[in-house]
């Protein structure tokens, strides 16, 4: 048995997309409805003063903390190269102290050298030694410290990039896009204007695939079952449809 129903209608894009304000913001200006759009095309910008000040004074704080922890790095270099200087200047003393103990000590053995000057150039000697040992331990142990001391100069700095790179994001934002390629539909608010964020701006549909939208009678609608055979006149010809 064969059953027909019909219906007027319209074919409609599938794919439309509602453009939402993503903060507060006052309309700076916007394209017309009927024109025809990229996904990337600028269809409306929106303007906040206070978010301006606000990314602006992210950016300029995250330039101090980077060059804080630029002017650290340096500090803490410098002071390592003046602790490796120290060092080396003690460990060429106790060189210096350890071969006149020997020296002395071949003297004395052959009693060119007294006693008590052997004994002063062995003390000077082991004295030097524990001096450059404890030097070349001060060096090691500053040297390990620099990491620790950069990491938390560099967390500052870390999070002043992350609030600066959302600030910037929040500006890009404001440069409201189409989102899809199609033509702007709709624009639901006037240059000037305050909107919140979430409030509809405009409307983009991709008029390059369309579906059919049928009203059809409720007495009729009854008989409808899925994946039912239908035909679509377009008035340009038929098409079959589901």
């Amino acid at each position: 048995m064969l059953i027909e129903v019909r219906g007027l209608g319209t074919l409609v894009p599938e794919t439309i997309v509602w453009l939402p304000a993503p903060v507060d913001g006052r309309v700076e200006k916007h394209l017309l409805a009927g024109i025809t759009v990229k996904k990337d095309t600028i269809v409306m910008e929106l303007s906040d003063p206070q978010l301006e000040q606000t990314a602006l004074n992210a950016e300029y704080a995250l330039k101090g903390a980077q060059a804080a922890c630029e002017q650290t790095k340096a500090t803490l270099q410098n002071q390592l190269m003046d602790k490796r200087t120290a060092a080396a200047n003690i460990a060429s003393q106790y060189q210096v102290a350890k071969l006149q103990a020997e020296s002395n000590e071949k003297l004395a053995a052959n009693g060119l050298v007294s006693d008590l000057v052997l004994k002063q150039s062995e003390v000077q000697a082991e004295e030097l030694a524990k001096q450059d040992d404890l030097a070349k331990k001060e060096v090691e142990t500053f040297a390990d410290s620099i990491p620790a001391q950069l990491a938390v100069q560099q967390a500052t700095a870390d999070e002043d990039r992350a609030l600066d790179q959302l600030y910037k994001t929040q500006l890009d934002q404001m440069k409201v896009r189409a989102g899809i390629d199609g033509v702007l539909q709709e624009v639901d608010a006037e240059v000037g204007q305050n909107v919140t964020a979430g409030t509809v701006l405009a409307k983009v549909a991709n008029q390059t695939q369309l579906k059919a939208a049928l009203e059809i009678a409720e007495t009729q609608a009854k008989d409808i079952l899925m994946d039912q055979k239908a035909s679509i006149d377009t008035h340009n010809g038929v098409i079959p449809a589901t």
